[in-house]
C-alpha cells in the first residue's frame, strides 16, 4: 500500500509536476524523499519528506542554504508586466504525528521575510496520517494553497484519477471569424445610417436609433430588444479594433476547447448578463453599445474551462493571458463606452455571467468526454441566434421612429437667439423640428409675448420628445420647460393644472418662480 507522501507525489505529477529539479536546488533532495519540479510562469519545487517510511524523518535544510536556492532558482521564473515572479518552494511533511507545535515552529522559520518584491517563497506543510488533518505556513491556513487536495489525499488515500479527455481544436475558429464579420458589418451600417460626431464615430442619435441600450429605454419605453442589439454596435473603430482583439483572443481559445456552440452560449450569457448589471447600476439616461460585456464572459468562461488543461506551463500561461486582460477590464476607472468611456458595470455583469456558465460547464464535463455536451451547446447557441436575430428584427422595425433623433441643433445656431429671438427662434423651429429645445425657446418667445395658448402647444411638443430629453440632455432641460409651461397655465388661470405640472419642479433649485405664485406648496 503506498504511503501519503507517496500519494501525494503521484497527484502532483497528475497536475503537471516532474520528477527532480534544477541543478540549482540539487540540495533539496538531499533533504527529502521526493523532489518535483513545475515550469511555468514561476518555477515551483516541492519537496516531499516521507515521515510514515521513517517516523525519524525531517526536513533539515538550514534557512541561510533554503534562501541561497530560492534566490538562484528565481532566474527560471518569468516577468509580468516588468515584475519578477519568484521561486516557490513548497515543503510537505506527511506521516504519524506531523504537524505538532515543534513542527510547526520549524518550518514557520524558513518562510522569508515579507517584501515588495520578494525573489523567493516558501509554504511548510505537514499532513498528519492519523489525525488525517493539514497544517500549513500559508495564509487562511492553505485554504487557496491546495489544502483542501491534501485532506483529500489523507483521508482517502486515493490515487490520481486518470488524466481527463480532452480534444483541443487546432483548426480555424469559424464562429469565432463568424461573430467578428458580423460586427464589422453592424459597423458598417452605423456608419452608413450617419452622421457621424468624429472619425467613424457615429452620433449618439445613431447609436440609440440602432439599438443602443439604456434603462430608460429598455425599462421605461419597453424595447426590450436593445438588451442584445447594443452588444453588436460599437462607438466608433477604435472600440470595434479592441473589441475585436479581445474577441479573437477569448473567443478562438474558448471556441478550440469546447465548442463553436458553448462559445456563442457564452457570448450571449455576457451579452445579457452585462445589460442586466449595468440597467441595475448604471443612471436611467446612460446610452451603452459593444460587445465587451460578451467578451468579457468568454474570458471569465475561458479562464474556468482551461483548468481542465493538464497542468504545467502551457495552462499557466493561458490564464495569466486570459488573467492579463480580464483584470484591466473590470477596473471601475469610468462609467460608460459611450462618448469615450466605459461601463464597467457591464463588463462585470458579462463576467459574472460567462464565469456562472463555465462553471457549470465544467462540473457537468465528463471526464471520460473530450468535449462537453456539444449538442446541446449547439441547441443553446442556435436558441441565442434566434434571439438576436429576433431582436434585429424588431429593432429595425423602430429605425424609422429613432432615425431623427441624429438631427439635433448644433450649439452654433443658439448664438444669434438672444439678439432675435423671433425669427431665430421660428428658423430653428423649422428646421430641426425634432429637436426639444427649438419648441422650447419658440414657446419662451410666444410666451413672452402673451401667447399662451400658442406657448402652450409648444412647450407640450417639447416635453413630447422624451427620449431625445432623456438621452441627450441633463435632467434640468426638461424641469425648465416644466417650469415655463407651468407658469403658462397659471398665466390662463388654469392654476390646478399648473400645480400638476410644477410638481417636479418644487424643491429643485428652479422652484424659485413657481413659489412667488403659489404653484408649490
Amino acid at each position: 500500500m503506498s504511503t501519503v507522501a507517496e500519494l501525494i507525489a503521484q497527484h502532483m505529477i497528475a497536475d503537471g509536476f516532474v520528477e527532480g529539479t534544477v541543478g540549482e536546488a540539487r540540495d533539496l533532495a538531499g533533504a527529502c524523499d521526493r523532489v518535483l519540479t513545475r515550469r511555468g510562469m514561476a518555477l515551483e519545487i516541492v519537496c516531499i519528506v516521507d515521515r510514515e517510511s521513517d517516523r525519524g524523518r525531517r526536513f533539515n535544510l538550514e534557512f541561510g542554504r533554503l534562501e541561497e536556492i530560492g534566490v538562484a532558482c528565481s532566474r527560471y521564473s518569468s516577468t509580468v508586466n516588468g515584475l519578477q515572479l519568484p521561486c516557490n518552494i513548497r515543503v510537505i511533511e506527511a506521516g504519524p504525528g506531523a504537524g505538532s507545535v515543534e513542527d510547526r515552529e520549524r518550518l514557520k522559520r524558513l518562510v522569508p521575510p515579507k517584501t515588495l518584491r520578494p525573489q523567493w517563497a516558501f509554504s511548510g506543510w505537514s499532513v498528519d496520517t492519523e489525525r488525517q488533518t493539514v497544517s500549513t505556513t500559508m495564509a487562511f491556513n492553505g485554504l487557496f494553497g491546495g489544502r483542501r487536495q491534501l485532506e483529500r489525499i489523507v483521508r482517502h488515500r486515493e490515487a490520481p484519477e486518470k488524466a481527463p479527455a480532452i480534444a483541443v481544436s487546432r483548426g480555424i475558429p469559424w464562429a469565432t471569424v463568424a461573430l467578428l464579420a458580423v460586427l464589422a458589418a453592424v459597423f458598417a451600417i452605423e456608419i452608413a445610417a450617419g452622421p457621424w460626431s468624429g472619425v467613424l464615430a457615429p452620433q449618439l442619435g445613431t447609436l440609440i436609433a440602432l439599438g443602443g441600450e439604456s434603462r430608460f429605454l429598455v425599462i421605461e419605453q419597453r424595447e426590450w430588444h436593445r438588451v442584445l442589439t447594443a452588444a453588436l454596435l460599437h462607438a466608433d473603430l477604435f472600440h470595434l479594433a479592441l473589441n475585436g482583439i479581445a474577441l479573437f483572443m477569448a473567443g478562438a481559445l474558448v471556441e478550440r476547447l469546447v465548442g463553436w456552440g458553448w462559445m456563442l452560449t457564452l457570448f450571449a450569457a455576457g451579452a445579457l448578463g452585462g445589460s442586466a448589471l449595468s440597467l441595475a447600476i448604471n443612471p436611467p439616461e446612460m446610452v451603452s453599445v459593444g460587445a465587451s460585456s460578451a467578451i468579457m464572459a468568454l474570458f471569465a468562461g475561458g479562464l474556468i474551462l482551461v483548468s481542465r488543461l493538464p497542468g504545467g506551463a502551457a495552462r499557466q500561461q493561458t490564464q495569466v493571458a486570459l488573467l492579463r486582460v480580464l483584470i484591466p477590464s473590470l477596473l471601475p476607472l469610468a462609467t460608460t463606452r459611450t462618448e469615450g468611456r466605459i461601463d464597467f458595470a457591464g463588463h462585470f455583469g458579462g463576467a459574472i455571467a460567462g464565469a456562472v456558465v463555465g462553471a457549470i460547464l465544467l462540473m457537468a464535463w465528463s471526464r471520460a468526454r473530450t468535449s462537453p455536451a456539444p449538442l446541446l451547446g449547439r441547441a443553446l447557441a442556435g436558441a441565442g441566434i434566434l434571439a438576436v436575430s429576433l431582436a434585429v428584427g424588431r429593432g429595425a422595425t423602430m429605425y424609422p421612429a429613432y432615425a431623427h433623433l441624429g438631427e439635433l441643433v448644433p450649439a452654433a445656431e443658439f448664438d444669434a437667439y438672444g439678439k432675435d429671438p423671433d425669427p431665430v427662434s421660428a428658423r430653428l423651429l423649422a428646421s430641426f423640428p425634432h429637436d426639444p429645445r427649438s419648441h422650447a425657446l419658440r414657446g419662451q418667445f410666444l410666451a413672452s409675448k402673451g401667447k399662451f395658448p400658442e406657448a402652450e402647444q409648444e412647450l407640450r411638443a417639447a416635453l413630447g420628445q422624451p427620449v431625445a430629453l432623456r438621452t441627450f440632455f441633463k435632467p434640468e432641460l426638461q424641469r425648465s420647460i416644466e417650469k415655463m409651461l407651468a407658469l403658462v397655465l397659471a398665466a390662463q388661470d388654469r392654476r390646478d393644472e399648473a400645480r400638476l405640472v410644477a410638481r417636479s419642479v418644487c424643491g429643485t433649485d428652479l422652484a424659485k418662480g413657481l413659489a412667488k405664485e403659489g404653484l408649490c406648496e
